[in-house]
């Protein structure tokens, strides 16, 4: 930071004359709370990146959704307010799609994430090592869709660990020795691990605990009305029995019994079972309430109908293969191979080469051959990606 701004100083003291000091001032004050304001959502996501996923999503999806909008709205030919429009209806839409289908988000933030991290401690020089990190970035999106939780404890930690430890270092003036950024990073994203890893245990033995006690609650309510449907199914006679001749006098006879109820006594006895039982069943017994259809009911009653069912699966195929192959696919996929692997990589490799004085049959090794060979395969990854988030779509609202 120092000598970000003794450069700026010496350029700027000259064009902005006695403003020269006040705006350095100003500027040194905005980039202390910008480090500041980014150590602060460093430490959040790297403490609580699984408790705060759904935000995390919602916020990539915003980013997804505007680069989606304005190239959208830039091949249709819109411009100022409409441009605008696009991108912000966009971006708002993605946003609630990354929140409301968290299996999809989470992919696109470990992609994110993790190419991220890459690059904030590798660098993006040369040029090839971004394709490095995507395909990481990619794998490691994939299988967060299979393990889901710890995938998420572990990038979250480790970006927010270094947004928050390269910050510290350049706020403290320790940004000169780029190992020391280094060093307090992955401290911190060692810590803010294991507190996750902590936390998430900790829920886990809460819903366990809950868990044990509505069983054993359930256990208890099954006992106590197996005990009285016993009691009504028992038909034998019990005899109380008396030492004392006095106590038996004390006791009503049966026929005193059935006058005062009006009723024989294999009937008031039965009366009474029934009773106890009426008691015992309303204290364990909660009546549900009637349930009416939910939304995802009456949509399953019609996408699973027996004569509808087929026809909706053939229009969603055809839709999910239009777009991931035909349309949007194609486009992704010219542009790797035309655009990426054809121009920009080569480019690169060609300026690398010369630089080291590499032979000319193994520059048309390397570039005709291994990045020829390499991109016609990887040519074919966005239309799979396409795919592959429309299937996880389909997954998560339960289709599939």
């Amino acid at each position: 930071m120092e000598e970000m701004m003794n450069l700026m100083g010496s350029d700027l003291l000259g064009m902005l004359g006695e403003n020269g000091n006040v705006f350095l001032a100003w500027t040194r004050q905005m980039l202390m709370i910008a480090l500041i304001v980014t150590i602060v959502i460093g430490l959040a996501i790297c403490f609580f990146g699984l408790k705060i996923v759904r935000v995390l999503t919602a916020i990539v999806g915003l980013v997804v959704g505007a680069v989606i909008g304005g190239v959208v709205a830039l091949m249709i030919g819109l411009n100022d307010t409409a441009l605008l429009a696009v991108i912000g209806v966009s971006a708002v839409i993605v946003a609630v799609l990354f929140a409301w289908l968290r299996r999809l988000g989470i992919f696109f933030l470990i992609l994110f994430y993790v190419f991220g991290i890459c690059a904030s401690l590798v660098g993006v020089q040369p040029v090839f090592l971004l394709i490095i990190y995507f395909v990481v970035a990619l794998v490691l999106a994939v299988l967060s869709v299979f393990w889901t939780t710890p995938l998420v404890i572990i990038v979250t930690g480790l970006e927010g660990g270094v947004s928050a430890g390269l910050a510290i270092a350049s706020l403290a003036g320790l940004n000169q020795n780029v190992w020391i950024g280094y060093g307090i990073s992955i401290l911190i994203a060692l810590i803010g691990m294991w507190a996750q890893f902590m936390m998430q245990s900790r829920k886990v033995g809460k819903k366990e605990k809950v868990y044990s006690r509505k069983v054993k609650e359930e256990v208890s309510r099954e006992s106590e009305v197996e005990k009285a449907r016993m009691m009504l199914d028992d038909e034998e006679d019990e005899e109380d029995v008396f030492e004392d001749p006095e106590e038996v006098k004390k006791v009503p006879k049966e026929n005193d019994t059935e006058d005062e109820e009006d009723d024989d006594a294999e009937s008031i006895i039965t009366s009474a079972r029934y009773e106890y039982i009426t008691n015992l069943t309303r204290q364990c017994v909660v009546a549900s309430k009637k349930q009416t259809k939910s939304l995802s009911d009456k949509i399953d009653s019609i996408v699973t109908n027996r004569y509808l069912a087929l026809p909706i699966f053939a229009i969603i195929i055809f839709i999910m293969y239009y777009i991931s192959v035909t349309t949007v696919g194609t486009w992704m996929t010219d542009w790797t191979n035309d655009v990426l692997f054809g121009d920009i990589i080569p480019n690169a490799l060609i300026s690398l080469c010369n630089t080291l004085g590499v032979a000319d049959w193994m520059q048309h090794l390397l570039i005709d051959g291994v990045v020829g060979g390499v991109g016609t395969v990887l040519g074919f990854v966005p239309q799979i990606l396409l795919i592959f988030v429309f299937l996880s779509i389909l997954e998560d609202t339960g289709y599939m």
